[in-house]
């Protein structure tokens, strides 16, 4: 027995469409009795086959930090299961509204799961949504944050947190129990 998936005119696969070809050879040649004859041999065509498991996502996808300049190579693939033996998952990231695409400093590998770039100094971290699709159609969808140290965003982030006063100090306990709220007037 041998199955195929089928695709249309295009060689796009349809979703949970086969041929299956059975072709029954016997060691009598074609006679009486025998099973090596053109009319024991069959092809069907099966529609709405689902295997009865289907690929899940492992965990949820760890966030990453990355450095300025520095390259770097994240296998997403490691959190999804393809569901199946024989299974084959493909893997598209974009940011996380799964619309948008990725800046141009980070790039997926659709057939590995490889998420790989070197963020430049420009670079803001990110919230990034990867999606897979097996050979049936199905989608799986996980998202993370992909954290851009040392970039200009990342150095205004920190220079506003120092800026800030420190929370431990008497004075600001003075202040803050001195703090009155007045409602707005209308």
């Amino acid at each position: 027995i041998r199955t195929y998936l089928a695709k249309d005119a295009n060689g796009v696969v349809i979703p949970n469409e086969y041929f299956i070809l059975q072709d029954n050879i016997g060691n009598e040649g074609c006679g009486e009795g025998s099973a090596n004859c053109d009319w024991n041999d069959n092809t069907m065509y099966v529609i709405n086959v689902r295997p009865e498991s289907v690929p899940t996502a492992t965990a949820p996808i760890s966030d990453l930090d990355v450095s300025v300049g520095v390259a770097f190579n994240y296998e997403v693939s490691s959190f999804f299961t393809a569901g199946y033996p024989g299974n084959r998952l493909s893997y598209s990231a974009y940011q996380d509204d799964f619309i948008t695409p990725l800046p141009a400093w980070v790039q997926m590998d659709a057939t590995t799961g490889s998420l790989h770039g070197t963020p430049t100094a420009d670079a803001v971290s990110i919230s990034v949504g990867i999606e897979v699709t097996d050979l049936n159609g199905l989608i799986l969808r996980s998202a993370f944050n992909l954290n851009v140290v040392g970039s200009q965003q990342a150095k205004a982030t920190a220079a506003r947190k120092e800026s800030l006063p420190s929370e431990n100090t008497a004075e600001e306990s003075t202040s803050i129990k001195n703090l009155v709220i007045y409602p707005q007037s209308a």
